[in-house]
């Protein structure tokens, strides 16, 4: 019985060596490609972090140098030394955007540019940012806004039913996770009141106020029902 046992230990001890002569090579080689990836997605790890620092860098020292040197200029003003400064900061905004289009900094900067553009009331070019940064990064917390903010550009323009539609955009994608839908909808009713259709109005409003009690907006909503019944529009 021992002898038996012995014996197919040994058979088992020499197949598993005849294996691994014969397969020696090819695990070998299966190791070698193994640790190479493994070190790889280690290097492609660390190069991603390094540029995603050096980008957000990038977009935050500009930011920065936005806010302090054009708040030196008034508003609308046409200083020549404000536009060559819009001009420089935007090219960098360009070349932000084209190199780093994968990563934070690249949405940062298209909203940035759309802010730009808002603050010196060029709402055409400001709604082209707002919605370019929309449209390629959908799940960023930055697309409700910028939608948002496309909507607001349309408004301006005096384009109510484009705002229209941007606002219910940001409803029909971003319900769940876009704290400023109670403004959206109550956007809605304001803009549907300027084209006198006041029921559609009303039920924007109710939409408000019975789905979130808690918003400020709310209490607007509520205001504007009071307000359509009581002069009879409904």
């Amino acid at each position: 019985m021992q002898q038996n046992e012995l014996t197919a230990r040994q058979k088992f001890l020499k197949s598993f060596s005849s294996f691994l002569s014969s397969r020696g090579k090819l695990l070998l080689l299966l190791l070698i490609v193994l640790i190479l990836a493994i070190i790889g997605i280690a290097i492609n790890s660390e190069i991603k972090s390094s540029i995603i620092e050096k980008s957000t860098v990038l977009i935050e020292e500009l930011e920065d140098k936005y806010n302090s040197e054009f708040s030196n200029f008034e508003e609308n003003s046409d200083d020549p030394k404000k536009a060559e400064l819009m001009e420089t900061i935007l090219s960098s905004l360009d070349d932000i955007i084209a190199k780093y289009s994968s990563y934070y900094a690249g949405q940062r900067a298209l909203y940035m540019k759309g802010e730009i553009y808002f603050t010196e009331k060029q709402y055409d070019k400001a709604l082209e940012s707002y919605t370019a940064l929309a449209n390629k990064y959908k799940k960023s917390y930055l697309a409700p806004i910028s939608l948002n903010n496309v909507a607001v550009c349309y408004e301006e323009l005096g384009d109510n039913d484009s705002a229209i539609n941007y606002y219910k955009k940001i409803i029909d994608n971003y319900s769940t996770n876009y704290p400023n839908i109670p403004h959206a909808l109550f956007s809605l009713g304001r803009l549907y009141e300027t084209k006198e259709e006041f029921n559609t109005a009303i039920e924007y409003y109710n939409m408000v106020a019975d789905k979130y009690a808690d918003s400020d907006w709310t209490i607007f909503s509520k205001n504007r029902i009071i307000f359509l019944k009581g002069a009879g529009k409904v």
